[in-house]
């Protein structure tokens, strides 16, 4: 008999888009809005619509609107086989052993406005480059973090503005944020 998985895509690591230090709490997070989690350290940014790329149940998904889930609480879930969600948090449970993560207040922060990023890079005109600098290792997070990752449209924006990636196979979508060279 195979257990049915209710939680999010084992292999989707939304976590890798967090940021990692205290400095900024809000973005050390995964925030729930209108069917979508997104998550970013400033550098890459992911939306990922959960319909897509989770087995919640839809009237579950819904409870997560509004909501912020610390990385490291986002990365343990992804360990069990079932989730629940309630007002205050998600429980998990693998082989009858339970656990409960609580979402995060951010410390009294608002998350970024992730959606009027991606918003407004979506809006930006096409530029055709004929080069850009990345940092492969927000590459690599990027393709960790993004639904549907391994076959991506490109849409470049400008020297110094934000690149990005269009799933093909999903509603998902990434920025990343190019490097400055010094001459």
């Amino acid at each position: 008999m195979t257990k049915t998985r209710t939680n999010f895509d084992k292999g989707l690591r939304m976590d890798f888009a967090c940021a990692k230090d205290m400095l900024r709490p809000a973005m050390t997070c995964i925030h729930f809005k209108d069917g979508y989690a997104y998550a970013t350290d400033g550098c890459v940014l992911v939306k990922n619509f959960l319909l897509e790329c989770t087995t919640i149940p839809e009237y579950q998904i819904e409870k997560l609107n509004g909501k912020n889930l610390y990385r490291e609480s986002y990365k343990e879930i992804l360990k069990y086989d079932t989730i629940e969600v309630s007002e205050d948090g998600i429980e998990a449970t693998k082989n009858g052993e339970k656990s409960f993560f609580y979402f995060s207040d951010m410390d009294g922060h608002a998350y970024p406005d992730a959606e009027g990023a991606i918003q407004n890079a979506l809006n930006s005109p096409s530029v055709p480059m004929n080069q850009i600098v990345l940092n492969t290792e927000n590459l690599i997070k990027l393709n960790k973090a993004l639904h549907g990752s391994n076959v991506c449209k490109y849409q470049f924006t400008g020297e110094y503005r934000p690149m990005i990636l269009q799933s093909v196979e999903s509603a998902s979508i990434g920025i990343i944020m190019p490097c400055m060279l010094s001459e």
